[in-house]
């Protein structure tokens, strides 16, 4: 699960000010991702035969599933992923078997909290054309 930004529409921007944009940029990732993160960690879990939610239930007991993500933030791109060394199944929990149902939900946490990106993305760009046009 990633999120990026369009670096063609932050040309000018970035040719103009560089340093304001990758410390706008920096915020936005850290703001986006840190939202999936609580996305994560917070919502409540998939239920069998249910559809939609958090990590699925019968792996919240444990807690290995949750704790095997991991994070990293940088200006212009960040990504959450599963450590698959802590949580080798993982992948087939996610994307289901021949006898298992997929229960994505990184997917799910992705489309939950997408408003928020969205909002944080807007935010993002407004502060640096504001800053720009000050200039």
């Amino acid at each position: 699960m990633e999120v990026s930004i369009n670096y063609d529409s932050l040309k000018k921007a970035i040719h103009r000010n560089p340093e304001k944009v990758r410390q706008g940029a920096l915020v936005f990732m850290r703001d986006s991702i840190n939202s999936l993160w609580r996305g994560i960690n917070n919502t409540p879990p998939w239920r069998v035969g249910g559809v939609g939610g958090g990590v699925p239930v019968a792996l919240v007991k444990g807690g290995n599933l949750r704790k095997s993500h991991n994070k990293e933030i940088q200006p212009f791109e960040s990504k959450i992923w599963v450590n698959e060394a802590k949580a080798p199944y993982a992948k087939y929990v996610h994307g289901g078997t021949y006898k298992m149902g997929a229960r994505p939900w990184l997917t799910f946490i992705k489309e939950a909290m997408s408003p928020n990106i969205r909002g944080y993305q807007q935010r993002f760009l407004k502060d640096i054309v504001s800053a720009l046009a000050k200039k």
